[in-house]
C-alpha cells in the first residue's frame, strides 16, 4: 500500500540535513517517483548532478526545482539545463559561477521563473546575465554578486562553501 503512495509521488521536499548526509541515495530513490513533478532540496553540495539526471531520465512531467543554498557546478548545470519541462528555478542564496549560471540560461528554454538572489559566483548587473534572463518573465537575481575570498578582509565566514557576511 505505501509503495503505491510513493510510486505516485508529485511533490517532495527533502530538508537540507537529509541531503546533505543521505545525497548519495536520493539518486537510487528517483527512478521509484516517475510521477515527480516538484523537488525542493536545501543545501545539496554533492551528487546534485546525478540527482538532477535520473530526474531527466524517469520524470517526463517535472517543471520545478527549488536548490536553496546549494552548490551548482557545470556538471549540475548542464543536468538542469537538460530538464525538457522545467518552468521554475529557484536557487537563492546558492553558489553559482557566471559561467554556469549562462549555461542554465541558455539551456532551459522554457523556463517562467528563475530566482536567483543572493547567490555567490555572478554579479546581479551583469549585462550579458540581463540579456540572457530578458526572456524569463520572473527574473531575480537582487543581492548576487561575484566573491573573492582571497581579496576580503576577514569580514566573512566560510560555511559548507557558502560567505556568509559578519558586517
Amino acid at each position: 500500500m505505501l509503495q503505491i503512495h510513493v510510486s505516485r509521488l508529485k511533490n517532495l521536499s527533502l530538508p537540507s540535513d537529509v541531503v546533505y548526509y543521505k545525497s548519495r541515495m536520493i539518486p537510487d530513490m528517483i527512478g521509484k517517483w516517475k510521477h515527480l513533478e516538484y523537488l525542493l532540496m536545501g543545501s545539496c553540495y554533492h551528487d546534485m548532478e546525478k540527482i538532477v539526471s535520473q530526474i531527466s531520465i524517469h520524470c517526463k512531467n517535472f517543471s520545478e526545482l527549488y536548490i536553496l543554498d546549494c552548490l551548482i557546478r557545470k556538471e549540475a548545470a548542464l543536468a538542469i539545463a537538460k530538464l525538457p519541462n522545467l518552468k521554475h528555478i529557484i536557487m537563492r542564496n546558492s553558489k553559482i559561477e557566471r559561467v554556469d549560471l549562462v549555461i542554465l540560461l541558455k539551456g532551459c528554454k522554457n523556463l517562467v521563473s528563475l530566482d536567483a538572489r543572493n547567490c555567490l559566483g555572478f554579479d546581479a548587473g551583469d549585462e550579458e546575465i540581463s540579456k540572457l534572463a530578458s526572456r524569463i518573465s520572473d527574473f531575480r537575481c537582487q543581492g548576487s554578486r561575484v566573491f573573492d575570498r582571497h581579496s576580503m578582509e576577514g569580514n566573512y565566514i566560510w560555511f559548507h562553501d557558502t560567505a556568509y557576511d559578519l558586517r
